[in-house]
């Protein structure tokens, strides 16, 4: 996978193997057989509850998330922080302890942190799950903006429109196997005909 401006759906039924793949490319996982090469950073979300800690503040585990999105931007971690709560609308939830958060919550912290700066390699993993309507749709904009400035995006979803908005090509997966690449209709005609 290089920097480029790839903008990749990646679609299967559950369990077709999308987020081992991403956990693969990001390090996360190591794979069983074959090579990676990555050209550039990786910054992935897969999920809201991912790296947080329950008994901390959204404060203090948007501290802790910023180390890990952002290691190249230390001093920037101050703004990015302050920007990030601030877009989320937590008001004074973010000092709370993130068990006491809702899904939704979740949601707002991470992707209002991670969206804070363009990725040479970004993975959105079904990312956009538990967002209530009204912030979702802010969102989007923000998440646009990062995607457009952002090198390489690979877009976890089973939802056409979506893959439709952000990416040019689609890949689709059944059992951990590569079944087709191309066109974006063509990949659901091909996901749907296997479902």
């Amino acid at each position: 996978v290089s920097q480029s401006r790839y903008r990749i759906g990646l679609i299967g039924v559950n369990g077709a193997g999308k987020s081992s793949l991403c956990r693969i490319i990001s390090g996360i996982y190591l794979p069983t057989e074959g090579k990676l090469h990555l050209k550039g950073r990786v910054r992935a979300l897969f999920e809201s509850g991912l790296m947080l800690y329950p008994e901390l503040s959204g404060r203090e585990n948007a501290k802790v998330l910023c180390k890990i999105y952002f290691p190249e931007c230390e001093f920037d971690h101050e703004e990015i922080i302050r920007e990030a709560i601030e877009f989320s609308e937590l008001g004074e939830y973010i000092d709370a302890p993130m068990k006491t958060y809702s899904n939704g919550m979740l949601v707002r912290l991470t992707l209002s942190l991670l969206s804070s700066r363009p990725a040479e390699i970004l993975i959105l993993d079904e990312v956009f799950d538990g967002a209530d309507e009204f912030f979702r749709e802010k969102l989007s904009k923000r998440v646009r903006l990062m995607i457009e400035n952002s090198g390489a995006v690979i877009f976890v979803s089973h939802y056409q429109n979506q893959i439709e908005n952000i990416c040019n090509r689609a890949i689709v997966l059944v059992d951990g196997k590569l079944v087709f690449d191309g066109a974006i209709s063509k990949a659901f005609d091909s996901y749907r005909g296997r479902t």
